[in-house]
């Protein structure tokens, strides 16, 4: 007796037809395109909301309120400087592209020289002489390329995982890169941390000790810039405190 079975086409299932494809193919298309019409939807009504708060859909600056700091640093002066389009823009655009839309600035004083405010600010929140407070605000101003290198790169890391996480609970996969992209984007930020003085370890404390920072000031610097220049997606923060905030400001 011969036991033919099933045909290997039959059981493997059956392939998609060409006219299949193109509906399904067209029915991705209707897809984005609808998700586009929303979001250019989202986009004009937000920054009509900002015309209509603000006086401008352009530069406006934000006393950051006193109650959203930690402890520590509840000192009036820090102020963000948006411009809202790009607020509005990346809260909507694909992650892919956020990076290019990430342009708000923390900023200590409303004057032209940036260095006005932050040695008061950096005075009372750390107790430190005027002079001393002067060193360390320019060494901020100086590494603030790489302070938003590495907060750029921890943004890339949280949308990554949030990626994998969606992709993980729709398909019950794993991205097969993720393990890898996570490698390099942590290394990226070690490399970029390595090459500040604003970031906790032995060197730096020794560096902070040597120009007259006490310890409790040291570690209140390393706080501060974690919590200001480093982990603050003040982007995100701006969106929903100027556009999503019921309270008046």
């Amino acid at each position: 007796m011969v036991f033919t079975g099933m045909p290997y086409s039959s059981w493997k299932g059956r392939s998609e037809t060409e006219e299949e494809r193109q509906e399904r193919y067209q029915i991705q298309q209707e897809k984005r395109e609808h998700e586009k019409q929303v979001k250019e939807k989202q986009i004009e009504s937000d920054l009509k909301f900002a015309k209509e708060r603000y006086g401008t859909t352009g530069v406006y600056s934000y006393p950051i309120p006193d109650n959203t700091l930690s402890k520590a640093f509840k000192i009036s002066g820090a102020i963000l400087r948006v411009n809202l389009i790009d607020v509005v823009r990346y809260e909507h655009i694909d992650n892919e592209f956020k990076a290019f839309y990430r342009s708000s600035k923390l900023m200590f004083s409303e004057g032209a020289s940036k260095l006005r405010g932050l040695p008061n600010y950096l005075t009372t929140i750390l107790d430190i002489p005027y002079d001393v407070a002067i060193d360390v605000a320019s060494q901020l101003l100086l590494d603030e390329h790489i302070f938003t290198s590495i907060r750029n790169s921890y943004l890339e890391l949280h949308e990554l995982e949030v990626n994998n996480k969606l992709l993980t609970a729709k398909y019950g996969l794993r991205d097969p890169l993720y393990s890898k992209a996570r490698r390099l984007i942590l290394e990226q930020i070690q490399q970029a941390e390595a090459c500040t003085r604003f970031k906790k370890c032995w060197k730096n404390t020794r560096y902070w000790k040597k120009k007259g920072l006490s310890k409790e000031s040291i570690l209140r610097l390393y706080a501060f810039v974690d919590d200001f220049y480093l982990r603050a997606d003040w982007d995100e923060y701006s969106y929903l405190k100027l556009l999503k905030d019921d309270e008046e400001i």
